[in-house]
C-alpha cells in the first residue's frame, strides 16, 4: 500500500507468490535536498541533472516512485540506499508522463481517473549480508500510472446539504504518480476507485486465476 494526504492505493494479486510493490507521490512533489546524490545511480544522476524545468521534477518523481515500489516489494524499504535500484527508462519518459497526466485530467467520468505510461525495467542489487564480495541482482518491471483526483466527483461535493467550502467548484484537481513493481513479470495497471469496504469487496470478487483482468496489474490489481 501507499498513501498521500488525499489518496491511498493498494495493490492486489491473486498469486501470493508474486512479488509486488506500489508507491504513490504527488506529481509536483518536492524532492528532498540531496536527492540526486543520495537516491540516483551515476547514469540516472547524469540524465536528471541535464534535464530542466518541469521535466526534471517529473523525472525525479518517476525515479523515486519506481525505486520505492521495488524496495517495498522486496521488504527492504529505506534500510538500503535507493541508489541500489537502477531504473532503465527511455529518453521519451518525461514526454510520455506529461501526456498521461493530460489524458487522465481530460477524462473526468469518475472520482479518480488514470492513464498508464509504458513500462521500464529496474535492477536491484541486493546488499550482501556477510560483507562478502558476492552480490545478488533482482529484476523488476515498472509501470507508471498518472492519476487525477477530481474533487467535483466526490460524493460530498454532490450532496446538496454539503456546505464545506473545501468541496467547492473552485477546488483544483490533484494529480499523482503511481509506480508498480513486479518481479520477473511485466504488469499492466488497471485502476478502480474504491470508497467503501463494500466497493472493495465487489471489485475484488471477479479476481480469480481464470479471470485475471478487472483491476489488475498483469497478475495484479490496484485500487484507489
Amino acid at each position: 500500500m501507499s498513501q498521500v494526504s488525499s489518496l491511498a492505493v493498494g495493490g492486489f494479486c491473486p498469486d501470493d507468490t508474486q512479488v509486488l510493490g506500489v508507491d504513490l507521490e504527488p506529481r509536483r512533489d518536492r524532492l528532498f535536498p540531496g536527492f540526486a546524490r543520495v537516491a540516483l545511480s551515476l547514469r540516472e544522476r547524469e540524465i536528471y541533472e541535464t534535464t530542466t524545468g518541469e521535466a526534471r521534477n517529473l523525472l525525479g518523481v518517476a525515479l523515486w516512485t519506481a525505486k520505492e515500489a521495488v524496495l517495498k516489494a522486496t521488504g527492504h524499504g529505506l534500510s538500503v540506499s535507493p541508489a541500489a535500484v537502477r531504473v532503465f527508462f527511455s529518453d521519451s519518459l518525461t514526454d510520455q508522463l506529461a501526456e498521461a497526466f493530460e489524458a487522465s485530467r481530460e477524462s473526468a467520468d469518475e472520482e479518480v481517473t488514470a492513464a498508464s505510461v509504458c513500462s521500464a525495467r529496474a535492477v536491484f542489487t541486493v546488499p550482501s549480508r556477510d560483507n562478502s564480495d558476492t552480490t545478488e541482482e533482482r529484476s523488476f518491471y515498472i509501470t507508471w500510472t498518472a492519476l487525477t483526483l477530481h474533487p467535483e466527483k466526490q460524493p460530498a461535493h454532490n450532496n446538496p446539504q454539503n456546505t464545506n467550502p473545501a468541496h467547492g467548484s473552485d477546488v483544483a484537481a490533484e494529480q499523482f504518480l503511481l509506480a508498480t513493481a513486479t518481479e520477473g513479470v511485466p504488469n499492466s495497471v488497471h485502476v478502480h476507485p474504491v470508497a467503501t469496504p463494500v466497493e472493495l469487496r465487489n471489485n475484488l470478487a471477479p479476481l480469480t486465476f481464470s479471470q485475471l483482468p478487472t483491476m489488475r496489474m498483469g497478475t495484479n490489481t490496484v485500487t484507489a
